[in-house]
């Protein structure tokens, strides 16, 4: 099985090209040390305000277009930085390597007229140490999803093998992650939503923009690995290209603006410039979706279900069951979790410690839990769509695919299972207003 998402496209003046010197002299007076003083680089706007108000974005196209993409960083920075003996990409282009360390102060820029190569060499200074901390938090997250798998393993008493949707799980849950951080509403301009739109659109393309492919026979440990060290590639690559290396620039993720150059449009906005140290809440985030994802595989393993029972009256009849919750659904149901023991109309209810585990270690709220479960068999397709993730941090439907039975009517025995006749959500549920 395979998934090949796009990477989505978020949200882009005219300057003056650098052909002449008084063309240039007219530039650099745009810039000036106003945007050292009045920079408010702690929101998307002020960072976008400071690269877009000054014309630092079109600066940057404009000379794109004249000196091309492949190695623009080392030509510009010669240009700015003459003589001083630096090459490559003055460490730019590798996440462990000092980058633009000739940039001065930004006022002593400013007064030089060299504001705006102030701001770009910020900006990608930036972005290097946002891909840096994205890659060791990749790291941390093959680590924490060994240790999560094999902790699912015990505390549940199953073999999680790969799910051949686990590549939909990861991308819905670090997608969800960036709405949940703060990434999903709001101006979508800063380093971190790009890194988060490269790994929430784009889990499932590797760093050559082929699509992973994972193997159903394999572990769901040893999957997750290939899936994390296939996005520390991806990181890496997309780093090099970003800075002049060579390869094709249109592939670069989450391209915004006007501006005709890709490079010009993967820095737009000021996206980088934003100041914060959000990358490890965005990982932990989405490392914990992921968890409970993986915790809901593990229950379906089983073979549980979540049951809309009729045979409860109210709200208080049906706390009276460990684990339900009282639904108001078509007049009001009783969910609870429960499983099939043989006979296709015996359900037994679920141990309590299965109850226990889920929202005591992994943090599940069973409520929301059924609620997903039964949206889903309702009016969902079985799978979540990555490409339609709420924004808010929410759960896409169907991101808890568990099945959910409507049972019209069941009778209570006396050692706890309950024999049923479900019928179809079609025939006689929808949630009410």
């Amino acid at each position: 099985m395979s998934v090949s998402v796009a990477t989505a496209v978020l949200l882009g003046l005219a300057t003056i090209s650098l052909a002449s010197p008084v063309h240039s002299h007219i530039r650099r007076q745009e810039a000036t040390t106003d945007s050292c003083t009045n920079a408010d680089l702690s929101t998307a706007e002020g960072a976008a305000s400071v690269w877009n108000d000054n014309g630092i974005g079109t600066y940057l196209d404009t000379y794109l277009g004249s000196n091309g993409e492949s190695g623009w960083l080392n030509k510009l920075a010669s240009e700015t930085f003459p003589g001083s003996g630096n090459t490559g990409s003055f460490g730019c282009g590798s996440r462990d390597q000092p980058c633009m360390a000739e940039v001065d102060d930004c006022a002593v820029m400013a007064a030089d007229g060299r504001s705006a190569e102030y701001w770009i060499f910020n900006a990608v200074r930036n972005m290097q140490d946002t891909f840096e901390r994205a890659h060791e938090n990749l790291q941390d997250s093959v680590i924490e999803s060994s240790l999560t798998v094999s902790g699912i393993a015990s505390d549940f008493k199953v073999e999680l093998k790969t799910d051949e949707e686990i590549l939909r799980y990861v991308a819905a849950a670090f997608g969800m992650a960036g709405g949940f951080v703060g990434y999903g509403t709001g101006p979508l301009v800063n380093g971190l939503k790009t890194t988060a739109t490269m790994f929430g659109g784009a889990f499932a393309a590797s760093a050559n923009n082929a699509p992973i492919t994972v193997d159903p026979s394999k572990d769901m440990d040893a999957s997750l690995k290939e899936i994390f060290s296939a996005q520390r590639e991806l990181l890496d690559n997309t780093l090099e290209l970003a800075v002049g290396g060579e390869g094709d620039y249109s592939t670069l993720p989450d391209q915004a603006g006007d501006y005709s150059m890709s490079v010009a449009r993967f820095i737009a906005d000021g996206r980088f410039l934003l100041q914060g140290d959000l990358v490890e809440d965005y990982f932990s985030t989405g490392n914990d979706f992921l968890n409970k994802k993986l915790v809901d595989v593990a229950i379906q393993v089983y073979g549980y279900q979540v049951l809309a029972d009729h045979n409860y009256e109210d709200a208080d009849s049906c706390a009276t069951q460990y684990g339900a919750f009282w639904m108001v659904i078509d007049g009001g149901r009783c969910m609870r979790l429960v499983y099939q023991d043989g006979d296709a109309n015996v359900y037994w209810p679920v141990s309590n410690d299965i109850i226990d585990t889920a929202q005591d270690k992994y943090g599940f709220n069973m409520f929301d839990y059924y609620t997903a479960a039964c949206d889903c068999a309702m009016n969902g397709s079985g799978e979540p769509d990555i490409n339609a993730l709420p924004g808010d941090g929410s759960p896409p439907q169907c991101f808890y695919n568990i099945p959910c039975q409507d049972a019209e009517v069941c009778l209570e025995s006396d050692d706890e299972w309950s024999i049923c006749w479900p019928i179809s959500f079609e025939e006689v549920m929808s949630f009410d207003d």
